[in-house]
């Protein structure tokens, strides 16, 4: 099989990688095992944008939200109601 990568711009590249369970012998190698997988490398930018994201789970935020909601916090009037 020839190697090949697919260029997606600036976005990044994608390509081809194959794996299988390793077999004593050839007649022992069963081609069901093989296993396809498409690897996705980001390009600079993309590559520079993911590691300066944050991220936070949602159960935290949802946490917070309570907590705002108890204490009085939100975020002001809700427009028609004042």
């Amino acid at each position: 099989m020839t190697a090949f990568s697919v260029q997606l711009g600036e976005f990044g590249t994608m390509r081809l990688t194959l794996s299988s369970e390793g077999a004593a012998t050839e007649k022992a190698f069963k081609t069901e095992t093989i296993k396809p997988r498409v690897v996705f490398t980001p390009g600079i930018e993309l590559k520079s944008e993911l590691a300066a994201n944050s991220y936070e789970s949602v159960r935290k935020k949802e946490e917070a939200d309570k907590d705002k909601k108890k204490n009085g916090g939100g975020s002001g009037p809700v427009a028609g109601q004042g």
